[in-house]
């Protein structure tokens, strides 16, 4: 733990990134047993003090258990390897102390880490995937919080027009369209490095490069819940904007979606807490955040994606885009479905609503009061956003 330590120290002292290659029990029983070892060898002193000065970077390589699994929670990045198990203690310890029968992969295996708990961003088919992944990390990342990324030139022209974006994105509101293909038309050689992918796939979140400057990408995948995001969404995002935040990576929000998924799970999930704290990391902070609306950017959810209330530093929409407090069917039905039922002809009425709903929902309208900064053609985003 000592040279852990002064390792950790000599990191951040000198501005060098730190790799945890993980695997291993923890502390030895034997050291820590008795009052005096156990007030000795508590958590990690230099993961409780860290301030993100420098990344944190680990690979589980084989079953990791208590220290390791302490660096690996406290990691900017994680890459955890195909049947390698992390957990806060092992099998054997559980059995004893709760009679609880598992295995290692069922408690804490990648699969559940990719998918359940979101504590790995990365899970790699073996140690040279792993190694692969970590360096792949760090070549978007600064060394230290003391300098930007470093900028790598791309051949793409700058001024390029995505001619296929209006093809790829429906019209319709309820067609779904995978928003990891209009990501690649924007960034630089169509090269995005996504995290947690398996983890809130309503939301994407991710590294590219624009200009050969490094971004950090937080999209709305309609794909899966049609881009709604529910309480594993909130903690991605809240996430990964604090860790752009802390190696100055400027964001980009790319909006398509509908709400937050509502239901008696998602309250039981606590995901008013986590909407708010979303929210709170992000008007706290700094980097640059450009913001697009896609297709539509409905109810609070608007306000989580960078809307123009939550600092960002350019708002832009699509003319197609729909920008409300609710969905046309929902609000209609619930502010005006006595009315409809009471109608000569509902479905004329119904028409004449959601005519009217549209002209409301336009950009047009929070763009002519200056609440939006412009209504771009959609072969015009990556444009927009390099000349931002």
């Amino acid at each position: 733990m000592r040279k852990s330590k002064k390792l950790h120290e000599y990191a951040v002292k000198r501005g060098f990134p730190l790799i945890t290659l993980a695997e291993g029990g923890g502390l030895r029983m034997p050291d820590g047993m008795g009052s005096d070892n156990i007030s000795r060898f508590m958590m990690p002193y230099q993961l409780l003090h860290h301030d993100r000065k420098v990344p944190l970077i680990t690979g589980i390589f084989g079953d990791s258990y208590g220290g390791p699994t302490w660096f690996a929670v406290s990691s900017d990045f994680v890459s955890q390897v195909k049947g390698t198990c992390m957990a806060v203690a092992g099998p054997r310890m559980l059995e004893v102390a709760t009679g609880e029968q598992i295995t290692p992969e069922q408690l804490g295996g990648w699969e559940m880490h990719a998918t359940e708990t979101g504590q790995i961003d990365h899970a790699a088919e073996d140690e040279d995937d792993c190694i692969r992944a970590i360096k792949e990390y760090l070549s978007y990342v600064p060394s230290h919080s003391g300098e930007q990324p470093a900028v790598v030139p791309s051949n793409d022209d700058a001024d390029r027009l995505l001619h296929e974006a209006t093809e790829l994105v429906p019209t319709r509101m309820k067609r779904a369209y995978d928003m990891k293909k209009l990501i690649a038309l924007i960034v630089d050689d169509h090269h995005f490095y996504e995290l947690k992918e398996e983890f809130g796939k309503a939301l994407i979140t991710g590294f590219a490069r624009l200009n050969g400057r490094t971004v950090g990408i937080i999209a709305n995948q309609p794909m899966f819940f049609a881009g709604a995001a529910g309480a594993q969404e909130c903690e991605k995002a809240t996430d990964f904007i604090v860790q752009c935040d802390s190696f100055h990576i400027p964001l980009i929000f790319l909006h398509d979606i509908p709400g937050f998924r509502v239901s008696s799970g998602a309250e039981r999930s606590r995901i008013p807490s986590k909407i708010i704290l979303w929210n709170q990391a992000l008007v706290h902070s700094t980097v640059p955040k450009l913001s697009v609306v896609i297709r539509k950017s409905i109810g609070a959810a608007y306000s989580n994606m960078c809307g123009p209330d939550m600092g960002g530093d350019f708002v832009v929409a699509w003319p197609t885009a729909d920008i409300n407090f609710t969905g046309p069917e929902v609000g209609i039905n619930v502010v005006y479905g006595r009315e409809l039922e009471d109608a000569e002809d509902p479905k004329a009425a119904r028409q004449e609503l959601l005519d009217t709903w549209a002209f409301e929902s336009s950009p047009y309208k929070a763009a002519s009061k200056h609440l939006i900064d412009d209504i771009i053609d959609s072969r015009y985003t990556g444009v927009s956003l390099s000349d931002s």
